[in-house]
């Protein structure tokens, strides 16, 4: 039987830290390092595994192919680190967590990892709420969270980083959803199906044509972003939406009857749509607890 190498499980956590800070620097203020042994740390992994996990020269620092594909892996021994001494050492974690998100976040990601993570403490009582971005932003700001997982849009292709103690953990196009291709085309004024004002979707759509000097109007208004859909089905018009949301697995299609439409269909291209998590301060262990075993499930799972 082959030897079998084992990797210091510190090596990764830097790595990963360094992906997520995108600084040597941040990095080492983090894990309580001079910048020399992070550096260090890198060397060692990649000597380890014979791969360049960053590419030389490059500033901000960008991650190379082999550790992208190491990435992957790095924070899934992580989280299953995490998850271990969290069971071993923890068990009676216990308490109330508020958590305000967004309904298609919640529904496309968070609901099924939010199940998992009671399983495993159950003695944590979750309280989610789904709203639009600006009541929940408001919200957190009045105490009335203890996480948020706040959504916001950017120029396609533009990765940001979370500002302060928030932590960026998800990342994707928005697309437009629609009948047919022709429902872009054609139309003095566009029709459009949009979740309630202060939604990053209802923003994103109007933004992004105004910026275009396309003329519209609002045809479906639903208090969820899960019921533009059966609108958008139906012909009452098109509607933005993040990908995730539309997908239906090999990213060109949308079920219900409605379609992704492409360039060809005349429509400005959207921003993409990015999701951070934002603890309160003072958060106790079970919040903490809740916020760490999301990150660890999501981040990296996201399309980057």
């Amino acid at each position: 039987m082959p030897l079998r190498r084992n990797i210091d499980i510190d090596l990764l956590r830097t790595f990963v830290s360094i992906v997520e800070t995108g600084s040597f620097t941040r990095t080492a203020e983090r894990m309580l390092r001079t910048q020399s042994a992070v550096s260090l740390q890198v060397k060692r992994l990649e000597e380890a595994l014979g791969i360049t996990v960053f590419e030389r020269g490059s500033k901000p620092v960008r991650i190379s192919p082999d550790g992208e594909l190491l990435l992957v892996h790095a924070r899934r021994v992580l989280a299953a680190n995490d998850a271990m001494l969290a069971h071993l050492l923890e068990p009676e974690v216990r308490g109330n967590v508020r958590i305000g998100v967004g309904d298609h976040f919640s529904a496309q990601h968070l609901n099924g990892l939010a199940a998992r993570f009671v399983r495993a403490y159950p003695q944590v009582s979750l309280r989610i709420v789904c709203d639009v971005e600006t009541s929940l932003a408001a919200k957190f700001k009045a105490g009335d969270f203890d996480l948020m997982f706040a959504q916001s849009t950017f120029a396609p292709g533009r990765k940001p980083s979370a500002d302060g103690d928030a932590n960026r953990i998800w990342h994707e196009p928005m697309v437009w959803i629609g009948r047919d291709q022709r429902d872009g085309n054609g139309k003095s004024s566009l029709p459009l199906v949009v979740p309630p004002d202060g939604s990053t979707e209802r923003d994103a759509a109007i933004s992004t044509l105004d910026g275009h000097n396309r003329v519209w109007h609002v045809s479906y208004s639903s208090t969820s972003t899960l019921g533009l859909q059966p609108a958008v089905a139906a012909g009452l018009g098109v509607a933005a939406l993040p990908r995730s949301a539309v997908d239906n697995g090999n990213g060109h299609g949308a079920p219900g009857g409605t379609r992704v439409l492409g360039s060809e269909s005349g429509l400005p291209l959207l921003p993409d749509f990015d999701v951070t998590l934002h603890r309160a301060d003072g958060t106790g262990v079970a919040a903490q607890r809740f916020g760490d075993f999301i990150t660890a499930a999501l981040v990296g799972n996201d399309d980057n």
